[in-house]
């Protein structure tokens, strides 16, 4: 039975999501340069294991530079969903509310300012995100530790 912060805040891999998972303090911080299409490739087209980081995916930070931001919406579970693209694919990149994130998360200041930051539908941003594999096997990223508006911009 899902208990109260599930049904306000999301479940399933949600201490993954969120970096409240056993492995969490083993993600690499310092975001590793890569393309929609490069992560895109790392999908491994099944169900990753519920509350287990997948290697090496759901282990780095990634850098995607230079991507224009198609959509941007909230979903049930209070992320702010963007969809991203590079002109040939697209990615999504997610940001949990911070009042959904469990204290002992490495990441909970580094959402809170990305939160804060987030860029309107149709800019060019430079995104910063830990890499999470969904339910169906896709790589997108989850959550995002950092964004900036603009060409060639510098995420802080």
């Amino acid at each position: 039975m899902a208990d109260d912060f599930e049904l306000a805040c999301g479940n399933g891999r949600w201490a993954v999501k969120t970096g409240t998972d056993a492995d969490a303090a083993r993600v690499a911080r310092a975001p590793v340069d890569t393309t929609i299409s490069d992560l895109l490739s790392m999908s491994p087209r099944q169900a990753p294991r519920l509350d287990v980081r997948e290697l090496p995916v759901e282990f780095a930070t990634w850098r995607v530079r230079n991507v224009l931001l198609v959509h941007f919406d909230f979903a049930w579970d209070k992320d702010a969903v963007l969809m991203l693209s590079d002109g040939s694919s697209s990615l999504t990149a997610a940001l949990p509310s911070p009042a959904c994130v469990k204290a002992g998360s490495p990441f909970q200041s580094s959402i809170a300012t990305a939160r804060a930051a987030l860029p309107g539908e149709g800019q060019v941003v430079t995104v910063d995100g830990v890499g999470f594999i969904d339910e169906a096997g896709r790589v997108g990223l989850h959550p995002v530790l950092a964004v900036c508006v603009g060409r060639d911009c510098q995420p802080r």
